[in-house]
């Protein structure tokens, strides 16, 4: 076939087309794609002479351009699709910070369960501690001490409401006389704490007159002291001018063989003695309930392996016995001894103050018990190690009126009579007994409801 014009002509696989012009590309024919620039690469016969045509012979789209209204509408059709995507980036943000602060709400309310469920526990724990605190103020307040120091608490809170008294002058007063000079402990002790021979006989005598002198059992609980220490302690009970006693003494197990012979030999030489031998080691406690045992004596006097009694000390007992028959309880003021049996220091001890006891043992040795209180209170209480003696008059004084059945004794020179307790310190060569409770090691402190520190010790 021959080319047809200048608007040239389609080739076809084997096929002749009509030639085409510009409208035909905007408008299309039947059976034809309308495509704005459609051309078709002649095949292999194409041309004239049968070969391929080249790209000059292809149609030229040029004149088949859409128009402005076309190029417009494809436009506003791309910047549709740009905002679509935008739109979609922007939902897609929304929605991821929508589930952010979710989950930020979410961890919100658990802090905030959290802290309720906190606030709640706390709220129980101190309900409780309150409930805690009111039981141990009614249980102070059910004490006899609370009810004594009643008029002493009523008189602090009128001192205080007055307010401040006026003011004292801080110069030193100027004496009308010269003061006498200080004595010191040696020479207030040969004045006015020693025993003469006239002395002893007074004693002797005024003993002698009590109509139904009362039996008085010594307790000494031993275990292992050192032999010098044990016989110092029995003699000063042997030599006491008062005869009407009977030394209760309980061997607690003791393993160095001289306090087998030191303590049968006493035995043999006097029969108001009585020892009583533990077939095991039950510590101070429980040895002092074995001495407790052989006690028939109206009052019960406690002694350690380790003291000495001065020689009127059980005769004074016996007659504030029976110058106060109600006495329950009956106890002296004590010195320390050093390893020379030189006095150290002098415990001049108030009268019963019980507030004074709940803090300290103030009444400690010498200390007279009636038997029968004992027997009412349970005696010695195992456990309290170290302490027993005080948790002992603890209970014995909460179980009688102390105002009226706690006597503390004095001897007719107005010098209160004592009982010595030495317990060398082996680094010093002589001992300081304390007078609350002895020092001793492993010891600790337990405390109590009604707030007050007993000393409890985990060794013997």
């Amino acid at each position: 076939m021959e080319p047809g014009g200048a608007q040239g002509r389609w080739y076809s696989a084997g096929c002749e087309r009509a030639p085409l012009t510009a409208a035909d590309h905007l408008v299309g024919r039947e059976g034809h794609n309308p495509s704005p620039a459609v051309m078709v690469v002649g095949m292999a016969g194409g041309g004239p002479d049968g070969s391929d045509p080249g790209p000059e012979a292809l149609f030229d789209p040029v004149d088949s351009l859409p128009d402005e209204k076309s190029v417009a509408l494809v436009e506003e059709k791309e910047d549709l699709a740009i905002q679509l995507d935008q739109a979609k980036v922007a939902l897609r943000e929304l929605e991821e910070r929508r589930v952010a602060e979710g989950v930020a709400v979410q961890e919100e309310l658990l802090r905030r369960d959290r802290d309720t469920a906190g606030l709640h526990l706390a709220l129980e724990q101190s309900q409780a501690l309150a409930q805690a605190s009111a039981a141990q103020v009614a249980a102070i307040e059910a004490t006899k001490v609370f009810r004594y120091s009643a008029r002493m608490r009523r008189l602090y809170g009128r001192l205080r409401s007055r307010g401040p008294g006026p003011e004292v002058s801080t110069a030193p007063a100027v004496p009308e006389t010269a003061p006498e000079p200080r004595l010191s402990f040696a020479a207030w002790t040969e004045r006015y704490d020693t025993l003469g021979d006239d002395d002893r006989k007074a004693i002797r005598f005024r003993v002698n007159q009590v109509a139904d002198p009362p039996l008085i059992s010594v307790l000494l609980p031993v275990f292992n002291p050192p032999e010098e220490y044990l016989r110092e302690a029995i003699d000063s009970v042997r030599d006491q001018l008062y005869p009407h006693w009977e030394l209760c003494i309980a061997d607690d197990c003791s393993t160095e063989p001289y306090v087998h012979e030191v303590l049968d030999e006493y035995t043999r030489t006097d029969g108001r003695i009585k020892v009583l031998r533990r077939s095991e080691n039950g510590h101070i406690s429980a040895a002092s309930n074995s001495a407790l045992g052989l006690a028939t004596g109206q009052w019960v006097a406690l002694l350690d392996h380790d003291d000495r009694l001065r020689e009127h000390a059980l005769a004074l007992v016996a007659l504030a016995a029976e110058a106060d028959p109600e006495a329950a309880v009956i106890y002296s003021d004590e010195n320390v001894i050093d390893a020379r049996g030189e006095r150290l220091a002098h415990y001049f001890k108030p009268d019963f103050d019980p507030l004074l006891q709940m803090g300290m043992n103030h009444i400690c040795h010498l200390a007279v018990v009636r038997n029968d209180l004992l027997a009412a209170i349970g005696g010695f209480r195992e456990g309290f190690e170290g302490s027993q003696d005080w948790d002992l008059l603890l209970r014995a004084t909460e179980a009688v009126a102390p105002a009226v059945q706690v006597r503390r004794n004095i001897s007719r020179q107005g010098s209160p009579f004592f009982m010595a307790s030495r317990r060398r310190a082996r680094s010093s060569g002589m001992t300081a007994r304390s007078t609350c409770s002895a020092s001793c090691s492993g010891a600790t402190f337990i405390r109590y409801s009604f707030g007050v520190w007993r000393w409890k010790s985990t060794s013997r």
